[in-house]
């Protein structure tokens, strides 16, 4: 324990202001027994982990056998999501694989952040490879394998944040790569703002995320929530609303709002942006 409150030493002010902030948001929430749920789920359980794994992991090679099981965790999400894509069973929005969630973006919220480690791993072993003028370890043909099937998947959940993300992540990772030239070094954000110009086109004209019914798309739903959550931080900027109180502020927020302002979409969890989830439930010092 010593040291690893000597590791996170650095740290400290940061995680006092982040637990006071945590506190404050279960004091004034209405709901208090929830928001206590989430303080287990959220913060206590991963700190937990952390601590555990900062003290049982020291070794490079204990290292990588971690990042070994990462990769088993996943496969059960991908085989099961790509069999309920081929199928056409079991989705909750046709046509968009969401595997044993609840939504498609849980998929691409889990397994992006892994291809992001994975993907550096592969690189750093080619890098190391060709200046040894050796063939690649046998582990980076499997992560290659498992990087591929991850993207059919992460293209299946028809995501558009997890695949931003994923375009993203790998620009970075890629900036990262010694001796990069100041042409690829420019060229990358070219592609980057090629390609998304391209996603948003794809967005508006997708019909996995196009409601018929109402003539919209998720991109104006989305941005209806996010001008209501920010008038909503206006208005309690420093506390923000209480933890586990978003849902229950927002259906009172919007329904005080004039008819021709209304939302199309009434119940909301989140406000799908992490920055504005976390300051909206746990204030300022929650960020």
């Amino acid at each position: 324990l010593i040291y690893l409150l000597h590791q996170t030493r650095p740290y400290s002010i940061p995680i006092v202001l982040f637990i006071i902030g945590v506190l404050l948001s279960i004091i004034i929430s209405e709901n208090q027994a929830r928001a206590l749920g989430i303080l287990k789920a959220w913060f206590i359980e991963p700190l937990l982990f952390s601590l555990v794994f900062i003290d049982a992991v020291k070794t490079q090679k204990e290292l990588k056998k971690s990042i070994f099981f990462l990769s088993l965790a996943a496969w059960p999400i991908i085989i099961y999501g790509l069999i309920e894509y081929i199928n056409g069973v079991g989705m909750t929005i046709p046509g968009r694989l969401d595997s044993f969630f609840n939504s498609p973006n849980y998929v691409a919220m889990f397994l992006v952040p892994l291809m992001m480690i994975f993907l550096g791993t592969v690189l750093i072993d080619v890098i190391k490879s060709r200046r040894k003028n050796a063939p690649p370890n046998k582990m980076t043909y499997y992560y290659v394998i498992w990087l591929a099937c991850s993207l059919i998947t992460i293209f299946l959940t028809k995501s558009f944040g997890g695949w931003f993300a994923l375009i993203g992540g790998t620009i970075f990772l890629l900036l990262l790569i010694p001796k990069f030239t100041l042409k690829k070094m420019l060229l990358f954000p070219v592609l980057l703002i090629i390609i998304t110009g391209s996603m948003f086109i794809l967005h508006q004209k997708s019909f996995s995320h196009y409601d018929k019914f109402w003539q919209t798309n998720s991109l104006t739903t989305r941005k209806q929530i996010w001008r209501n959550s920010l008038s909503m931080l206006a208005q309690n900027p420093v506390l923000g609303l209480g933890l586990a109180d978003y849902k229950s502020s927002y259906s009172s927020f919007i329904r005080d709002l004039p008819d021709d302002n209304q939302p199309i979409e009434k119940k909301v969890l989140r406000p799908h942006n992490i920055y504005l989830n976390f300051w909206l439930e746990t204030g300022i010092l929650g960020q």
